[in-house]
This record gives structure tokens, C-alpha cells and sequence, in this order.
């Protein structure tokens, strides 16, 4: 009755009531422990992200780090007042109000609200907006690492609403707003590249009861940023390949230049590995530079283990056999930078990639061919030699 007397006293004198007593009024007899329309149909709640800052993606405790903004939208009728009053749009405490129990499922620390407020307007439209800050957990893929591309899922839910209660949905044009995840003008992410951002809606049934619960999930989609793997690793590795073929073209004959050169370069490639295992965690699947470095690995000991075939066979007055050995083994830098072509361009899976493997394939069976070939020849010479002998 009073607020009708104060309504009409504001119509009549053309007097707008304040804020504390349109608040007032409209939270006489409030109860913000049951939601609205309570045995009627369930409520909407339209829900928007905008993402400020992306950082600490991190394989190693397999989680990232967002600093963003939560909206939430939904109707409440017991809050609904005249436009008489004046007020279109107001504050107000989000503690004084019914707010849906939504959390965010992959959360992995307690989420860091820097700021929470809520807006009504006259028809009952509540307005939520929170910034948090908070750190989600995912699952990394490390197969292509460090050209790998990962989907970061951020995961809303509300476990205590039913979808016959509540339905969470995303942003759509009748809400007003935009209908996709909006980006901050100033969004970054350090060391990644963005590559898309896409949102989803689904319902999800917990193991304790068979309800369907909503389930809105943020998908955000970066590409690593591989340049920096290339130069501290990569390169290094490739010129400490190429660094093993070198030892071919010195002579045999001295023998602590060639196995010194070798093993130190042996030891060089091990120390990188363990330089990137201790960046990456603890996985049970090799990565592409894993397969790299393997690969390196094995042309580093070839060169050690040619040496050994051609000292003995220099030993054993086989000159001219162990001379085709070092000519053939001359060709392989050839293959290693087809290899490392292969490696790094077969995550794209372009016709490029095809045709680099179709040319290491030809390549192999060439001079297979021909080591095999001039090899027989000349073993079964040497041995006429050393029969006549």
C-alpha cells in the first residue's frame, strides 16, 4: 500500500523517487534463496565471456590461465518495478539478489574475483558481470610439439539447478548482445598465436543422478609460437648432424681426431634431449622433436660406427673397399636434410611433405643399389688380390 501511495505521489508531482528507496521497495519481502518463477518454467540464463589476457599455458601442470569477463542474463519477475520512477537501469548488491549456482568445471584453482556487480531494469532483467581471474585445467597433445596447436576448453555448469529448473545458453541477438565469445582489443597470449575461439552448448549427467544439467563450454584454439624452439633447438641439433658428416672427409688413418669429434658430438645431442625433457612433462609418447633428436642421435653414432668399419677394413688391406665407404657415406647430408624436411613439414600433411618422402625413399633405394653393387665388385677384386697373393 505505501508503495502505491509513493507511486502515485511520483506520477502526480512528477517527483522520482531515490535510488535507496526504489531499492528498498522492491526488495521488501525478497527472497534471494529460491529462484524466480519457482514451480513455473525454467529460467534463462544467457551467459557471454570476454576474454582480456591469456597466459601461463603450461604442459608441464597441464593447465592456463585466463583473465576475462563472466555476463550472465535472466529474468526475475519479483523485481520488476514501474518506469515511473525513473530509474531505467541500477545497481545493485549481487549478495542482495537470487544469482544462478554457476561454476566453472575445469576450474583448477579457487577463481580470483577482482570485481562483481549486477544491473535490473524495470521489466525484472538482471544483469551480471564478474571479473575473475583463475587458472583451468586441460590436456595437452605433445605429438607435434613444437608445432603443436591445442584447444583450451573453459567449461561452465550449474550442479544444484536441473535444466528443468535452469537453462544456461549463450548469448543470442535477442539478448542484445554479441553471439559469439567476445575478444578485449587488447587480448595477448605470450608465445602462442590465436586461431580461433568457439562456444558450444550440451547437457552433461552426473554419475550421483540421472538429471541433465546444462553445460556451456569456451573452446579457445593457439597455435604455438615455434620460433624460438627453432633457433634454441632445432638448428642446433640440425648443424650438430652435419657437424658428424665432417668427420668423413678426415683420414682414417688418424684415429682420436675421428672419435673425439664423434663422441663429443655424441654427448652434445644427449645433453639437448635432456635440455627439452626438461621443458616438457612427463608423457609416454614421443613428441616430433623427440623423433628429431633420435634421428640426429643416430646419424651422430652412423658416423662413428662408418669409422669403425673402415679402420678395420684398413687393417685388414681392404683400402679400396673401405675408400667406396667413405664416398658413399660422403652422400649422407643429403639425406639428413631430407629428413628434417620430412619431419617438420609432415604435421601439415601438404603434397610438399609427400614429395619430400617419395624423394627419401629414392634416394635410399639409389644408393642402396649402388654401395651394394660397387661394393660386391670390388670385395670380390680385393679378395682375387689377396688369393693370388
Amino acid at each position: 500500500m505505501q508503495f502505491l501511495i509513493l507511486l502515485f505521489v511520483s506520477v502526480v508531482f512528477g517527483q522520482k523517487l531515490s535510488f535507496g528507496a526504489i531499492r528498498e521497495r522492491i526488495l521488501k519481502g525478497y527472497d534471494a534463496s529460491t529462484r524466480p518463477s519457482v514451480g513455473g518454467p525454467p529460467v534463462q540464463i544467457s551467459s557471454q565471456f570476454r576474454i582480456n589476457h591469456l597466459s601461463n599455458i603450461n604442459p608441464m601442470k597441464d593447465s592456463f590461465e585466463l583473465d576475462l569477463f563472466l555476463r550472465l542474463k535472466w529474468t526475475d519477475p519479483r523485481l520488476a518495478y514501474p518506469e515511473v520512477l525513473g530509474k531505467d537501469l541500477f545497481r545493485i548488491d549481487p549478495k542482495l539478489l537470487w544469482t544462478p549456482d554457476i561454476y566453472f568445471y575445469n576450474e583448477q584453482e579457487k577463481m580470483t574475483v577482482l570485481d562483481a556487480t549486477c544491473k535490473i531494469n524495470n521489466d525484472g532483467g538482471v544483469f551480471y558481470s564478474a571479473h575473475f581471474i583463475m587458472s583451468f585445467q586441460t590436456h595437452f597433445d605433445l605429438h607435434e610439439f613444437p608445432f603443436d596447436s591445442q584447444t583450451l576448453p573453459v567449461r561452465l555448469v550449474s550442479y544444484s539447478h536441473s535444466e528443468d529448473e535452469m537453462i544456461l545458453k549463450w548469448y543470442d541477438a535477442a539478448d542484445g548482445g554479441p553471439t559469439f565469445p567476445a575478444l578485449s582489443e587488447t587480448f595477448s597470449a605470450v608465445l602462442w598465436d590465436l586461431q580461433s575461439v568457439e562456444s558450444s552448448t550440451t547437457d552433461i549427467v552426473f554419475k550421483e543422478n540421472t538429471t541433465a544439467y546444462a553445460f556451456n563450454t569456451l573452446e579457445i584454439t593457439v597455435k604455438r609460437d615455434w620460433t624460438t624452439y627453432v633457433l634454441k633447438y632445432v638448428a642446433p641439433l640440425f648443424f650438430i648432424c652435419l657437424c658428424s658428416s665432417l668427420s668423413y672427409w678426415v683420414d682414417p688413418k688418424v684415429v682420436p681426431a675421428r672419435v673425439g669429434f664423434g663422441v663429443s658430438l655424441l654427448l652434445s645431442s644427449v645433453t639437448l634431449n635432456f635440455v627439452v625433457s626438461a621443458e616438457l612433462p612427463k608423457i609416454n609418447y614421443p613428441t616430433l622433436l623427440d623423433t628429431y633428436i633420435a634421428v640426429v642421435f643416430s646419424f651422430v653414432f652412423l658416423s662413428l660406427l662408418e669409422f669403425a668399419i673402415v679402420h678395420h677394413l684398413h687393417l685388414i688391406n681392404r683400402p679400396k673397399l673401405a675408400t667406396h665407404i667413405e664416398y658413399v657415406s660422403r652422400t649422407l647430408p643429403i639425406l639428413m636434410i631430407l629428413i628434417t624436411i620430412s619431419i617438420f613439414t609432415v604435421v601439415r600433411r601438404t603434397i610438399g611433405s609427400y614429395i619430400v618422402w617419395g624423394l627419401i625413399c629414392l634416394y635410399a633405394l639409389v644408393i642402396l643399389g649402388y654401395s651394394l653393387v660397387i661394393g660386391f665388385r670390388i670385395g670380390k677384386e680385393e679378395r682375387l688380390l689377396v688369393d693370388k697373393v
